[in-house]
């Protein structure tokens, strides 16, 4: 090429670049006109020059240009790029070191790996993102940040978990007036309270009544009578009828055995938990016969069945040479718990009959009338030693008076009611309220 046209190149390119500088502006110098300058060009929908004064203005410290920078570099950052993505962090860390809350706030925010739309979850914002929130919290005593600073130290997915600092800046939240913070603490402290009540209790349980295994083997008459028990209203949880039946059954000997031990063990296991049942003649639950249950609800219901492996139990052999004293103990075993009335009162029926069917005319009732004289006297023994009150003491007087009513049913000669019709309290005295004897008819 000859020098001409060359030099005709040079000339048409240097009026290029002049006219680009001539038609790019101006930007001011001052931090304050440079903010007002990119203000202006947002407004004007002239995003790439309002960048330009924004940046500017931000590194002559001006906070509220860091925020607008950063707030420009939204949308572009949330596409992924990460040079937008680093230039946002630096302006709003820019903002913050400039005694800026809000841009505390918003850094934590953008730097937050939580959310549909949050931040990549790398440690470097766990760790950025709780910094930025903690120096809201501390520096500006902003509530939000304090809140925000126990939801990112807190979080199980952060690398540096600290739920205990997070619990303090929850505090500090609630202090500051965050009611959201405040309610939080409160139910999560209910909730720990609740916890730690229950484990305790869990523990006590084990200590004083042995580990619950989930699973209870019992011999196929107790099987089939806890099957009845549990199946009466098509359920197989726990009602209070249940727990009577239960109750009523294990008390009809006097006394708890292992197997009905092991059961009520499983069932006051105070947390809700789902337990089997089994037969003891099948190698596991799940080989053939089973019922699926669950702990008792309710502190009712639970302190009833822990009564019962508390109890000591009675000395119910009866004994013909002492028969006061074997009226005595068995007098006192129903009136330990109403589910004992029951059963004691058939065990005074048992002895009657024989001595029902001893009694004649002829002898004047004497067998009889000697079994309804020791009654009397181990009643008003009873009485004597203070063992009973006047309510027990009519109540045992009731209980002998029935198992005798029961015992002479059938007898070979009828057993006159005047012989022991005596034996009942009056009409109206006082009984026990748990006590399970009949009360006294009208006319007898």
């Amino acid at each position: 090429m000859s020098d001409a046209p060359r030099r005709l190149a040079i000339f048409l390119a240097s009026l290029a670049a002049m006219a680009f500088m001539a038609a790019a502006p101006a930007l001011a110098q001052d931090a304050d006109a440079l903010f007002a300058q990119g203000q202006r060009y947002l407004a004007n929908d002239n995003r790439i020059d309002a960048r330009a004064a924004l940046r500017q203005a931000c590194e002559l410290d001006h906070a509220q240009a860091c925020k607008a920078y950063g707030d420009e570099l939204n949308v572009g950052s949330f596409f992924g790029d990460a040079q937008l993505v680093e230039a946002r962090y630096w302006a709003y860390g820019r903002a913050c070191d400039l005694g800026d809350g809000e841009g505390c706030m918003k850094l934590g925010n953008a730097r937050t790996p939580l959310g549909l739309f949050g931040a990549p979850r790398t440690p470097e914002n766990w760790a950025g993102s709780a910094a930025a929130f903690r120096r809201a919290c501390d520096a500006h005593q902003i509530a939000e940040g304090c809140a925000r600073a126990d939801e990112i130290l807190g979080h199980g997915s952060n690398p540096h978990r600290d739920a205990q600092a997070g619990l303090t800046y929850r505090d500090r939240a609630c202090e500051l007036g965050s009611q959201a913070a405040c309610h939080v603490s409160a139910n999560e402290r209910a909730a720990a309270n609740v916890r730690a009540r229950e484990a305790a209790a869990i523990e006590e349980h084990e200590r004083l009544y042995g580990p619950a295994s989930g699973r209870v083997a019992v011999d196929q008459a107790f099987y089939d009578v806890l099957e009845q028990i549990l199946r009466s209203d098509g359920r197989t949880t726990w009602s209070q009828d249940k727990v009577t039946a239960l109750r009523r059954h294990v008390l009809a000997d006097g006394a708890v055995d292992d197997q009905e031990r092991s059961l009520i063990v499983e069932m006051t296991v105070p947390r809700v938990r789902v337990f089997t049942i089994y037969p003891s003649s099948q190698p596991d639950p799940f080989s053939g016969q089973n019922l699926t249950t669950s702990t008792v609800s309710g502190e009712a219901l639970r302190s009833a069945l822990l009564a019962l492996l508390d109890h000591t139990p009675s000395d119910l052999d009866w004994d013909d040479d002492d028969r006061q004293g074997s009226l005595r103990r068995i007098a006192a075993a129903s009136l330990e718990t109403p589910d004992l009335a029951g059963g004691m009162k058939d065990r005074i029926a048992d002895q009657v009959r024989p001595l029902a069917g001893a009694s004649t005319v002829t002898n004047g009732y004497g067998p009889m009338r000697a079994l309804i004289a020791d009654m009397l006297s181990a009643a008003n023994a009873m009485q004597a030693d203070g063992s009973v009150d006047e309510a027990g003491y009519n109540a045992v007087r009731q209980l002998f008076h029935d198992a005798i009513e029961d015992g002479v049913e059938g007898a070979p000669e009828g057993i006159p009611r005047f012989l022991y019709n005596w034996l009942r309290p009056p009409l109206g005295a006082p009984m026990p309220a748990a006590n399970g004897a009949r009360p006294p008819r009208e006319g007898q």
